[in-house]
């Protein structure tokens, strides 16, 4: 690794942390977003930030201020402005959910798309990852997790191209700080006010103005309302929450009417908060004065919403009001009203549909009133059950049609699932935690949370010693499960975390079996049989798997087939018997379409690829591969990328252009740092002999260099190098005769000719795609093709027409 005993990371090297499932390898461009509106008179601000950010001897840069005074606006203005001189990008990373210091470092690993495997050194880990890149991380609200140390100083120690941008109420108070602190928006001085046009260009003025346009398109800045104005956005001392608050009023207020209340209200511009910094006091007056000019029942609305953290649905918002605060006001209307204030935050759901949010200091806010009211417990109570009964109603469909609509979900609401999880935990009710980790366990072990899932699992575990033995059955073997993806097969405790998982998945077993859980009983067999994939133990490993597809079989489980089915087909491999391989691998491509299963598809596609050119038809291996490309780009997938880089590099091993191929082995050796389990292993089967082979051809100086511009590389970089590659092992490997094929299919591709010689054979789409070993959707794009260039729009016309012109003969044999 970059620091203490750990080696550098080497272009052979594995490493463990992995890129979850949907997520893009690094290098990564930050997510900034769009912010819907321009940044207000900020340019000095954003001058001496960028001047800092980019002077040499900065890389951490914190910007201190008020809660509500713009700091993670600026933070994300400047990221933008700076981002081409970060080759490996921007990345914004949100903490304020974070209050475990210990969470901090796992935190941003997740947003790296890097898969958290439960190492105890995952500082080092992202030391190693980012040791060669030069990225921005945007740490946003880091505040909560202060004074205690959360490990980005060592990070910096072993990173020399990262720089951190952080926002922060206060310093950090490391060595590496440079502070920058942020003032709110210049004032007018309401007893000298300028001419007009002098007055709207005051940033607080400015942004006052633009706001209450938002609201009011008619609204404008007069020589009637610039005094009001002029003085209100004093009396807010120029916070950008607290003015954009009182502008969300003025479809009802006007200026002048807005400041006569507030001048009423004195009392809540000095709100009485021990601890707080001064200016916060004025934000939490103006949260405190919308509120109560909210009505009862849009008060008690506002006031369950206290409970949530981060995003939330409006049928959790629903059902939490219905239970803790019961009142005859819709929650769709309250919530209507809420978002129009500005109180609550609408974002989009990235699935259609919109998701709701608390400002973090409105949060607080509410959270007092709901304790005031007499309602925190039942709030609180009734937002924990509300997140059991949606994760209970996800689980089934984590590996149906609907997996990908659930995790987007599932992902989106983490923050919520967490605080329902600690509060069953905290309050006894071991049972429920218990039922959400076992129902969440899945999207765990998807998603990469294996530490969180490990310690959920074994804490309500604990806590639940009286659950019932069916519950406690599953709980155990997903247990195991995770504690054998978690196994650190390079460190020197991996023997005994092998065997701490072995047997807590037969402890799972002999529950499931004793309350006759078939679907337990097939899962636990499913994992030993993995940990002997992972351990050598192969027959042992085989005769497992084959009883827990039996297992799966009989419990009619489609999704755990393959699951039982890809790790017998690699064993199979490994061991020599190919023919066999061929049709275990085949038989999991076709379950894997069915299941909707990206990554069995691209496992199963990648070890065909071989075995097809082990037997000698390098045109179906190249078939596979780019078939394998295609299912990588278009799930947006960074383990599949991989799979589809390290075929590629393996069947160019020997004939592409050396330099080519550096950069893709580079950039394969990128990726697997974010990977564990099977990816070490299809790194020796595919990618090492690519690397022996360059080797022999190629000074290993010029290699490295090429590496190291592919270890540079983004996602969809690497996806059209992948391509190039693809072409070149056509064009150079001479894989078919294109004057005869030209001469028999015409326009057609040879892949398009013999789909269509299947379709003279009678055979239909899943009996060609099972033929071809290519998903039925890719058959139904290769007839479309067909119809097309044949101008035709039917089986038989295309059969007809292709005969008449001599691409195909009817009756011939495939």
């Amino acid at each position: 690794m970059a620091s203490g005993n750990h080696p550098a990371p080497r272009l052979h090297e594995p490493g463990l942390l992995g890129v979850r499932q949907g997520s893009q390898p690094a290098p990564l461009s930050g997510p900034l977003g769009a912010t819907g509106t321009s940044l207000v008179d900020r340019e000095e601000d954003m001058a001496a930030i960028t001047s800092l950010l980019l002077a040499d001897d900065v890389r951490l840069l914190t910007l201190t201020g008020p809660a509500g005074v713009g700091k993670t606006r600026l933070a994300l203005e400047v990221g933008r402005s700076v981002a081409a001189h970060f080759p490996q990008g921007v990345l914004f990373i949100d903490l304020s959910s974070v209050r475990n210091p210990a969470e901090v470092l796992p935190a941003i690993a997740r947003q790296l798309g890097l898969l958290d495997t439960g190492g105890p050194d995952i500082a080092s880990w992202l030391q190693a990852y980012l040791s060669d890149r030069q990225m921005l991380l945007i740490l946003d609200n880091l505040e909560q997790v202060l004074p205690a140390d959360v490990g980005l100083e060592e990070l910096l120690v072993g990173a020399s191209g990262l720089t951190l941008l952080v926002t922060s109420r206060e310093p950090l108070h490391l060595l590496w700080e440079q502070l920058y602190h942020v003032p709110p928006l210049a004032l007018p001085d309401p007893e000298h006010l300028p001419p007009l046009d002098e007055v709207a260009e005051i940033p607080s003025v400015a942004l006052f103005v633009r706001r209450a346009q938002m609201i009011d398109s008619q609204f404008r800045l007069t020589d009637d309302n610039a005094q009001a104005i002029a003085e209100l956005v004093v009396r807010l001392d120029g916070l950008p929450l607290a003015i954009k608050l009182a502008a969300a009023r003025i479809q009802l207020l006007s200026p002048q009417m807005l400041l006569e209340r507030l001048s009423r209200r004195l009392s809540l511009l000095h709100w009485e908060a021990p601890g707080l910094p001064q200016r916060q006091h004025t934000l939490r007056a103006a949260i405190a004065w919308s509120y109560d000019h909210l009505s009862p029942g849009e008060q008690a609305h506002f006031r369950s919403l206290g409970v949530f953290f981060g995003a939330f649905t409006i049928e959790a918002a629903e059902a939490v009001a219905a239970r803790a605060t019961p009142q005859t006001l819709d929650m769709l209307e309250a919530l209507g009203s809420l978002v129009d204030k500005s109180l609550v935050q609408r974002e989009d759901d990235g699935q259609g549909g919109y998701r709701f949010r608390l400002l973090e200091s409105v949060q607080e806010f509410a959270l007092e009133r709901l304790a005031e009211a007499g309602e925190l417990d039942a709030a609180k109570r009734s937002h924990a059950h509300y997140y059991v009964t949606l994760a209970e109603r996800a689980e089934p469909d984590l590996n149906g049609p609907r997996q990908r609509m659930w995790f987007v979900q599932l992902e989106g609401t983490r923050d919520n699932l967490r605080a329902a999880m600690e509060w069953l935990l905290d309050h006894d009710d071991g049972e429920g935690a218990l039922r959400l980790a076992v129902a969440l366990a899945h999207f765990w072990e998807i998603r990469g949370y294996l530490t969180e899932g490990r310690r959920w699992l074994e804490a309500g575990l604990a806590r639940a010693s009286a659950a019932p033995p069916a519950l406690r059955a599953r709980a155990v073997t997903w247990l195991g499960a995770i504690l054998v993806l978690s196994v650190d097969r390079t460190g020197t405790n991996g023997v005994d975390q092998a065997a701490n998982a072995r047997e807590t998945l037969n402890a799972g077993m002999d529950l499931a079996r004793a309350v006759g859980d078939p679907v337990s009983t097939a899962r636990a067999l499913t994992f030993v049989g993995v940990l002997s994939l992972m351990t050598g133990e192969w027959d042992g490993g085989k005769r497992v798997l084959h009883e827990a597809q039996t297992c799966w079989k009989e419990a009619g489980h489609d999704w755990g087939i393959v699951q039982a089915l890809l790790p017998l087909g690699v064993i199979t491999f490994l061991q020599g018997q190919h023919e066999e391989a061929v049709e275990l691998m085949g038989e999991v491509l076709s379950r894997a379409i069915d299941a909707g299963d990206d990554w069995g598809k691209g496992v199963a596609l990648l070890f065909l690829v071989n075995l097809m050119a082990t037997r000698g038809d390098s045109a179906r291996a190249l078939a596979l591969e780019r078939e394998l490309h295609a299912v990588s780009v278009q799930a947006q997938s960074g383990r599949i990328l991989f799979l589809a880089a390290a075929g590629a590099a393996w069947l160019a091993r020997d004939r592409g252009d050396p330099e080519r191929l550096g950069r893709l082995v580079g950039a394969s050796e990128s990726i697997f740092q974010a990977l564990g389990l099977v990816a070490s292993l299809i790194r020796r089967v595919f990618v090492a002999p690519a690397v022996d082979a360059l080797q022999a051809r190629q000074e290993r100086v010029e290699l490295d260099a090429a590496a190291r511009t592919g270890r540079r590389l983004s996602f969809s970089q690497v996806a059209a190098l992948i391509e190039e590659v693809l072409d070149e092992v056509q064009q150079v490997g001479a894989v078919q005769e294109p004057d005869r094929e030209r001469s028999h299919a015409g326009p057609l591709s040879q892949r398009e000719h013999e789909v269509l010689q299947l379709v003279a054979e009678g055979l239909s789409n899943k009996q060609i795609a099972k033929e071809l070993i290519i998903a039925e959707s890719t058959v139904r794009y290769h007839l479309t093709s067909i119809f097309n260039k044949l101008g035709v729009d039917t089986r038989t016309h295309a059969l007809a027409v292709a005969a008449q012109r001599g691409f195909i003969q009817l009756g011939a044999t495939h």
